[in-house]
């Protein structure tokens, strides 16, 4: 009989603790707490951290690829901030007013038409090069949006495997989340 009760007040205990976990997850969420969550609330801590040391980017090293750690990813990609300052001379670098509309415009016709309503990745353009490349028995065609070129070229080698492609969608992704798709001229 002792068992019986004991259990009973013993579940009743745990529903009550599971109800309050529940309330305050709700309460959290309802409050904002996703910003927790959000990418840009994490890259000014790694403005704590030693400073990297500058590097070229991928694309101008010519010698073979260093190997990078499983940490120095997860690091690159909790920190994408302080990873594309050490990558970048901003020195030898064209500001983007300086460019002129109709040479952006062209750009972005010939390399990513739907660069402004994507996140990183293009679906469609996937599909498409995917159709191509099983007609062709090859690879003919890629799906690189501009910002996985330019992640292709900040950090990642040549190669073509589906682990550095999947990297460089991840960093596509992130490099989003991180930084503006800014439009300097009135109408596309």
């Amino acid at each position: 009989m002792k068992k019986a009760k004991k259990r009973k007040i013993y579940w009743k205990l745990l529903r009550f603790i599971f109800f309050l976990f529940l309330i305050f997850f709700i309460a959290f969420f309802l409050a904002g707490g996703t910003t927790l969550f959000a990418p840009r609330t994490w890259q000014h801590v790694g403005d704590f951290l030693p400073k990297l040391d500058s590097q070229p980017p991928a694309i101008q090293q010519l010698d073979d690829p260093v190997r990078i750690s499983t940490a120095d990813r997860i690091s690159r990609f909790i920190f994408l901030k302080r990873a594309v300052e050490s990558r970048t001379n901003r020195e030898g670098y064209v500001k983007l007013r300086d460019i002129p509309d109709s040479l952006q415009q062209a750009i972005v016709a010939v390399e990513d038409n739907r660069f402004y309503s994507h996140h990183g990745f293009d679906t469609e353009g996937i599909i498409r090069a995917t159709l191509v490349n099983l007609q062709y028995g090859q690879i003919e065609e890629g799906a690189s949006t501009i910002t996985q070129q330019l992640v292709k070229n900040l950090f990642l080698s040549h190669e073509q495997s589906f682990g550095r492609k999947a990297e460089e969608l991840l960093l596509a992704l992130d490099m989003e989340a991180n930084y503006s798709k800014m439009r300097s001229w009135s109408s596309i």
